[in-house]
């Protein structure tokens, strides 16, 4: 009897990861957290996602294993423009982003420690 192992590799992986964290963004019926800001809208999403994307989420989710309850977090100091820009960062890796509303953007990503990116500092 043979006890060779066989290495079966899915080879568009990561792609195929991406494009479902995208479509993840388009579904809210697959959601299991709710982001609400300062203006009450109420932000969709998934607690996979937020978790991979950002270490502010991660910590706070970790404390909430085993609740299958519906999460509802309420971030205080950011707006629906602000959670939907940050959750379009998270779920498809990138953002199209206003000039003037850059350091904001920056600023929001500082304090969810969003993945991917590096705090610039001004060397004089």
């Amino acid at each position: 009897m043979s006890h060779e192992k066989f290495s079966l590799k899915w080879h568009d992986f990561e792609r195929n990861v991406s494009n479902c964290f995208v479509q993840l963004r388009k579904v809210t019926r697959l959601s299991d957290v709710t982001l609400v800001g300062d203006d009450r809208a109420l932000v969709p999403a998934h607690k996979l996602v937020l978790a991979s994307g950002s270490d502010y989420f991660k910590n706070i989710l970790k404390q909430r294993q085993g609740s299958n309850a519906q999460l509802i977090l309420c971030l205080e100091g950011v707006t629906f423009g602000d959670l939907n820009d940050m959750l379009d960062y998270i779920y498809n890796g990138e953002v199209q982003i206003h000039e003037q509303s850059l350091d904001n953007f920056l600023r929001v990503a500082e304090r969810f420690k969003l993945e991917g990116l590096m705090k610039v500092v001004d060397i004089d």
